[in-house]
């Protein structure tokens, strides 16, 4: 196997991992900001509107 296609490989490899943790972290942002009794959670924790968090 030449070097390129190592490297490409890795990188491919970063790539796909990092857009894996982008999207749990998308999911993950999705549900929280969807879930309004987290929200309401989190508003009587910080005694802030969701609006602002």
């Amino acid at each position: 196997m030449n070097f390129e296609a190592a490297s490409e490989s890795t990188s491919e490899n970063i790539f796909k991992q990092a857009t894996d943790k982008f999207d749990q972290r998308k999911k993950a942002f999705h549900y929280l900001t969807n879930s309004s009794s987290y929200c309401l959670t989190v508003q009587k924790k910080l005694k802030t509107s969701c609006e602002n968090s």
